[in-house]
């Protein structure tokens, strides 16, 4: 992955965080103590995000700082495996029977919530 990849990730993620958070860029540039202008351009990938704005962004969303530099990919694989994991773990003493009657209703389950 490329500098410039990095860059437009991080800032992809920190827009996001933004928006989840219901903040303005001026209300996060204020808690960040750098300009709006300045912060658009993190945002947009063109400017990188020095290691103190990331510590200060990671405590303002109450997150890992390497929150920042999850690509969504790599996130959801990070999410798949936790699942299977779990599941593995749920259903490890099933039989067969128990098994297949499982996957027959997380079908169903599926199916309710299809619109």
């Amino acid at each position: 992955m490329t500098k410039e990849e990095v860059r437009s990730m991080v800032g992809v993620n920190i827009r996001n965080e933004r928006h989840n958070h219901s903040l303005s860029i001026e209300e996060l540039s204020e808690l960040l103590d750098i300009t709006p202008g300045f912060l658009g351009l993190i945002e947009r990938g063109e400017r990188g995000a020095t290691p103190h704005n990331l510590l200060k962004l990671a405590n303002v969303f109450d997150s890992p700082i390497d929150r920042f530099f999850y690509h969504d990919q790599r996130e959801a694989i990070s999410k798949s495996a936790i699942l299977r994991k779990k599941l593995t773990a749920l259903t490890t003493n099933f039989t067969e029977n128990e098994l297949d009657f499982t996957i027959v209703v997380i079908k169903a389950m599926n199916r309710l919530q299809t619109p």
